[in-house]
């Protein structure tokens, strides 16, 4: 059936119509002196130096940036690859149009950006996040993002009034997987889940508090070096492929450090507590215990420093105090050199040595 010449010519005329109206703002936009003042105002808002692609517009998916790098002073770097803000018919018919958002007091839309990386190693591809703005408020719900095979989704909350600017934020994240974000570690798989909420005000960025859980489903990690020789030497299994059945942990946001309040990572023989602070700049400071049980235990007879076990308040464990320094890409345990060399023939306390290197 032939569609009526009416259809057509109203079909025509909104094309025409689109295209117009996508000439018209792509003419006024891409104009040098827009694009200035456009890049002016960004590097005003974030107050660090950017450098982006030039700003278009798209009736479908609204304006367009083919890239933005934004870097700080200590060269902390976030690039954003293709974004796009789709604003509400409000916003883009409005009379206001062109001049700053701050002068207008509603506006809302879609923004979405096909890949951020954070300092060239963690990265969010297709974030999608709606924006709302009111008189006294800016609200960021909800957005989210998929995260080395996971999904990160949350709301922002910025309030204005009284020359302060608090803010809240909440973030989910779930199914993230811990082989893809930690690619510096080898061997080691779990799915990633948790909650985090931070709280603060925009005038002092420093001034911040919150609270966060973290999950780790199904993890298991199969350790290098001299536990797992120990392991294949004494035929323990558990040291050579380590798969908890529990890995759980509780932290507290502070204004210079995250506080892990509870460390648990809980298998059938062993068990691993610790709490401490984990510095913004990746530095760790935990103090842990190494829980083992009695099967465990005679299978490590002579290993394990008796001098050294303490109670460990959990039936049937004995508990080895240890330390956790170093960074988050590179960690450091005393556990190993409170390992005592078991009193067995020369040979194999001679292995035992080139293992730990004494």
């Amino acid at each position: 059936m032939p569609i009526p010449k009416k259809i057509l010519l109203i079909l025509a005329i909104v094309i025409v119509a689109l295209a117009g109206v996508t000439l018209s703002i792509n003419l006024i936009i891409q104009s040098a002196t827009v694009q200035e003042q456009f890049h002016q105002t960004a590097q005003k808002i974030v107050g660090v130096p950017i450098t982006m692609g030039r700003l278009s517009f798209n009736p479908f998916t609204g304006f367009h940036l083919s890239h933005v790098t934004i870097t700080d002073a200590s060269h902390r770097s976030v690039e954003v690859s293709v974004l796009d803000f789709m604003p509400t018919w409000r916003l883009l018919l409005s009379k206001y149009w062109g001049r700053s958002l701050n002068n207008i007091e509603k506006w809302g839309g879609i923004l979405r950006a096909r890949k951020v990386t954070l300092n060239n190693s963690f990265s969010l591809e297709h974030l999608k996040a709606h924006l709302k703005k009111r008189a006294d408020s800016f609200l960021i719900d909800p957005f989210s993002s998929q995260v080395a095979d996971g999904k990160l989704t949350g709301s922002f909350l910025l309030q204005e009034g009284n020359g302060l600017s608090p803010y809240q934020l909440n973030i989910h994240f779930a199914g993230i997987s811990l082989k893809e974000l930690m690619k510096g570690v080898q061997s080691i798989e779990g799915k990633v889940q948790g909650t985090f909420f931070m709280k603060g005000v925009l005038e002092n960025l420093e001034k911040k508090e919150g609270e966060g859980m973290l999950e780790v489903i199904g993890m298991q990690f199969k350790p290098g070096g001299p536990l797992a020789q120990i392991g294949q030497l004494l035929g323990i299994q558990e040291l050579q492929l380590l798969k908890f059945d529990e890995a759980v942990a509780t932290y507290a946001v502070t204004p210079h450090q995250l506080v892990v309040k509870s460390l648990k990572l809980h298998s059938n023989n062993l068990i691993i507590r610790g709490h401490g602070i984990i510095s913004y700049e990746g530095t760790l400071h935990l103090s842990a215990l190494l829980l083992v049980n009695a099967k465990l235990q005679s299978r490590l007879q002579g290993l394990l420093p008796v001098a050294m076990l303490v109670p460990s308040g959990e039936a049937g464990f004995v508990a080895l105090p240890f330390e956790i320094t170093g960074s988050l890409d590179h960690p450091h345990s005393t556990l190993l050199e409170h390992v005592a060399l078991p009193a067995i023939n020369n040979n194999v306390q001679g292995l035992i040595q080139q293992i730990f290197k004494f």
